[in-house]
């Protein structure tokens, strides 16, 4: 998970353990980065989440499962009801 800055890095974590916790995914850590345009210029915290690379083949077959994607759409809801929670 790639967040825009230091300070959105706590729920960035929680995108992070949602998605390795339900999808299986391998857990890589959070990322902060401030080299990409659209996480800079943003006036709210984003977050890219990383499902798998296309040029993958084995996350690029991961990805176009629909059982994959509805975990991986379970997990970034369930994220976003925690952080709703601890606001």
């Amino acid at each position: 998970v790639v967040c825009s800055n230091s300070s959105s890095e706590k729920t960035a974590e929680i995108f992070e353990q949602k998605l390795t916790g339900i999808t299986g995914l391998e857990d890589k850590g959070v990322e902060s980065r401030s080299d990409i345009d659209i996480l800079n210029k943003a006036e709210v915290p984003i977050y890219m989440v990383r499902l798998g690379y296309l040029t993958n083949k084995a996350e690029a077959e991961k990805i176009s499962d629909p059982d994959y994607s509805l975990k991986a759409a379970e997990a970034i809801y369930e994220a976003i009801l925690e952080e709703c929670r601890n606001e």
